[in-house]
């Protein structure tokens, strides 16, 4: 991607999560909270806090007419927990997230004279976690000494099918998978240390002019396979890390557009690699729109963007089987480019 397009979106977005605390015990200051996402950094303790989002789709036939399609299953869930401390003038923010989600097409058994039922496939798994620490510079400043820290990769595995294109939780012969990622294979680490700007409690600008990146692949067969940007030559010539420095900009916003009615979180991360074409930047951002229904009860529709100039992604073909590019072999085709994730929850927040 173009140095000078991102830096233009930059401008243009809202973006990433900052984070703030409360009194445990206040309860007045307890209650607020729970009735707005963006908490504001005007006590001290710990503040600690969960959500749990649902979303199932189904779709059932018994001898069904022609023309009616086929059963249809699908079910994911999220799951989010954040811990934030503040005290005098440092404080600490701490989140996990984990996003899954698994559907089955048709039912019976994949194939005549098989006895593998249809199996469900993956949707979406991604596992995140953060930490940044930050000191303020003095009482009455808004600039913060900070070290960011960040964990991306995923929960189960993934086997890759060259007959149907779908990716299962399991090896199945007969649609001819092969392992093509589990946790850590790849995984992507990010530590920095630089300095956090927050004009306000809602949003923050946090800036690594030297960082560390690294993209895991442990798994030697994984590894082996060259699809996920760990330096690679060949199938016997490979390294399992790539080990990156480089510049990390963080740009985030927690708060409500609608007060007490809609809410939008947002983290944008944006990173330089100095040793390979600095110029081409790493994007990874994250929203979330938050739409109150009762209490703890909200809708929320979540859309990722994501872009590693180092990472090779499945290119969308509308025309090709499961909607992913192969070759004559049935393997996958990848590139580089922007990867867009989208999905609705029922989801339910409670804050502790």
């Amino acid at each position: 991607m173009k140095l000078r397009t991102l830096l233009l979106a930059t401008f243009i977005f809202f973006t990433f999560q900052t984070v703030s605390s409360a009194q445990a015990n206040n309860a007045k200051r307890l209650d607020a909270v729970k009735k707005a996402s963006a908490i504001k950094a005007d006590t001290t303790g710990w503040i600690q806090g969960g959500g749990i989002g649902m979303d199932i789709g189904q779709l059932a036939f018994l001898n069904p007419k022609l023309g009616s399609g086929e059963n249809r299953f699908g079910f994911g869930g999220a799951i989010s927990y954040f811990a934030n401390l503040i005290e005098d003038r440092y404080y600490w923010s701490n989140s996990f997230s984990l996003n899954l989600a698994l559907q089955k097409l048709g039912s019976g058994v994949i194939r005549a004279n098989s006895d593998e039922k249809t199996p469900f496939q993956k949707s979406i798994d991604e596992l995140r976690i953060n930490s940044k620490f930050g000191y303020a510079i003095s009482k009455e400043s808004n600039f913060n000494y900070a070290v960011d820290f960040s964990f991306l990769s995923q929960f189960t595995p993934t086997y890759n099918s060259k007959v149907d294109g779908g990716n299962y939780l399991k090896n199945i012969e007969e649609l001819e998978t092969s392992l093509a990622s589990k946790i850590f294979n790849p995984a992507t680490v990010i530590f920095g240390v630089g300095i956090d700007y927050k004009p306000t409690p809602t949003w923050s600008i946090y800036l690594s002019p030297v960082s560390y990146k690294g993209l895991i692949v442990a798994d030697d067969d994984i590894a082996a396979l060259g699809i996920h940007g760990n330096p690679w030559n060949s199938p016997t010539d490979f390294e399992n890390t790539d080990n990156q420095i480089g510049g990390l900009l963080k740009i985030g916003y927690s708060g409500n557009l609608v007060p007490e009615r809609i809410s939008y979180n947002t983290s944008l991360g944006m990173y330089s690699n100095y040793l390979n074409n600095p110029q081409n930047i790493d994007i990874d951002w994250v929203n979330e729109f938050a739409f109150k229904i009762y209490k703890g009860l909200q809708l929320s529709v979540l859309v990722n963007l994501f872009y590693d100039d180092d990472v090779l992604v499945q290119i969308s073909d509308s025309d090709a089987v499961g909607g992913i590019k192969r070759d004559p072999d049935g393997n996958v085709i990848t590139g580089k480019r922007v990867s867009i994730t989208e999905q609705m929850l029922l989801k339910y927040i409670y804050v502790f």
